[in-house]
């Protein structure tokens, strides 16, 4: 069995290396359009039940595994009667061996040998350490490489989803499988740090490594290329908002806001055209299909409403799926547009830096800002009887201003000016000019449900500010008395 299978292996690598060198020998004589040759048209046939199974298949024959290994681990501690590895030893009643119910309970347990393992799994899954933060970003940038790869596959003047060439003269096919390679591996390290490896199974990047990794594999035994389902590794865009967080290139909450609502449009957008071209292409050979740039074209025009009709699906199948992507991705596109024009606007706005000038004061006030906490500020900083003179105020804060805050900004703008921002930020506290501020207020938020967080949060600011500028006077509003007694002494 052995031999018969190293004799198919040798053949399949004699039949790449010889078509390779041909390729090599003819270098100079073949044309752009033999070197894209459908498979259909080469009388090797479509083998696209292949791809397809072996992506349906995949989770099955893992769901299996995972049953199988379950029914281990329970008929291992099914004697003892404890759930080991946990931070308390569960005691299980008799009861719960013997039914139904008792396979989900055992796949929670764990193993003594496998505990130190799958905590050093998690760290690299979580990026909590130096390690897990490159296999992240390595992760990130194969993927975009992958749909890179497949942008270009089906760019091509043919637009064929089954092209037939050799592996050793096919570049982009070799760095496409070097990532699948990566995705397998970090498939297995999610895997193994997994608490809830049923929900895993289920999760949407490892539907996409369902998708693509078993075809990757089946790509290179066949010596041919399926575009197939390749179009989903654009799915970790998602991931941008966390890698520029890993950079430090997000300062606030809005700016994680709006990266997020990009990606998720342009995530959508760019999967639906893959969709698009998956299905109106199925049965569509060379000059008779469209290639990728033209479906996000059509996608485009139809995710806005402005249809202008010069390209249409064909197929039932595809206007089926236009009817759905219209009804889903309609809601996203109306709802995301005016969000991200309204935080592009707002980031110039309010995301500039105060300048202090030459003979004046002024006080910044951060924490809950309302509009009633605003007004009575500025009535009581801005009263004739006070000294002080040339007074302005600074309000800091995450969140965007209400209309009414809005409103009374504006009729105070030569005293008041805004930012967005966070005291606990060094960049934000050099934006409100912290050094030169006559004083600091720390405003509580009186809410029941952020009764025992707000003041930590607010002592956490007092430090921050203390930090940068220690002789700062900083006027703190705490909830609880032992806690002022505490900041009293501290500070």
């Amino acid at each position: 069995m052995a031999n018969k299978l190293l004799d198919n292996l040798l053949v399949i690598i004699d039949g790449s290396v010889g078509e390779g060198w041909r390729y090599i020998v003819n270098l100079g004589h073949i044309n752009h359009t033999d070197y894209y040759q459908s498979c259909e048209q080469l009388g090797r046939g479509r083998e696209w039940k292949l791809f397809f199974f072996s992506s349906v298949l995949c989770p099955i024959v893992l769901y299996f595994i995972l049953a199988i290994w379950t029914l281990i681990k329970w008929s291992l501690l099914r004697s003892k009667r404890v759930i080991i590895g946990q931070p308390h030893h569960v005691k299980l009643p008799e009861s719960v061996f013997g039914k139904a119910r008792a396979v989900a309970v055992a796949s929670e347990m764990s193993l003594p040998w496998s505990d130190r393992l799958q905590q050093e799994a998690n760290k690299i899954a979580c990026g909590q350490n130096v390690i897990g933060r490159i296999v992240g970003i390595v992760g990130f940038v194969a993927a975009m490489t992958s749909f890179g790869i497949y942008v270009h596959d089906v760019s091509d003047v043919v637009p064929d989803l089954e092209v037939c060439r050799s592996w050793l003269v096919t570049l982009e096919w070799q760095i496409d499988f070097g990532c699948n390679l990566f995705f397998l591996f970090y498939f297995f390290l999610r895997l193994l740090a997994s608490n809830r490896k049923v929900w895993f199974l289920s999760e949407l990047y490892t539907l996409v490594d369902y998708a693509t990794i078993p075809t990757a594999f089946i790509c290179f035994i066949r010596n041919r290329n399926w575009s197939g389902f390749r179009f989903l590794r654009i799915l970790y865009i998602f991931w941008i908002p966390e890698v520029l967080q890993c950079f430090g290139l997000i300062k606030n909450r809005n700016e994680a806001r709006l990266s997020q609502l990009v990606c998720h449009l342009a995530g959508v957008v760019l999967v639906g055209a893959g969709v698009f071209h998956l299905i109106e292409n199925f049965h569509v050979v060379l000059e008779n299909g469209h290639s990728y740039w033209k479906f996000l074209y059509f996608t485009l025009i139809t995710i806005s409403t402005v249809g202008y009709g010069d390209i249409y699906p064909l197929s039932a199948w595809g206007r089926l799926f236009t009817c759905l992507f219209i009804m889903a991705a309609l809601g996203l596109f109306a709802s995301s547009i005016p969000d991200i024009a309204g935080m592009v606007g707002t980031r110039y706005k309010y995301g500039g830096k105060f300048k202090l000038e030459s003979g004046s004061h002024h006080i910044i006030v951060c924490g809950h800002i309302t509009y009633c906490i605003a007004k009575q500020i500025m009535d009581n900083c801005f009263h004739n009887d006070h000294e002080v003179k040339n007074l302005s105020v600074v309000f800091i804060s995450d969140d965007d201003p209400d209309l009414e805050m809005e409103a009374l900004l504006k009729m105070n703008f030569t005293q008041v000016i805004y930012l967005q921002g966070d005291v606990l930020n060094n960049r934000d506290l050099e934006r409100v000019a912290i050094k030169d501020a006559f004083a600091c207020l720390i405003i509580a938020d009186r809410s029941p449900e952020r009764e025992n967080s707000e003041d930590a949060l607010n002592i956490m600011r007092v430090i921050s500010i203390k930090n940068v500028h220690p002789t700062t006077r900083v006027i703190v509003q705490l909830l609880h008395r032992h806690n002022q007694v505490r900041t009293v002494h501290s500070v």
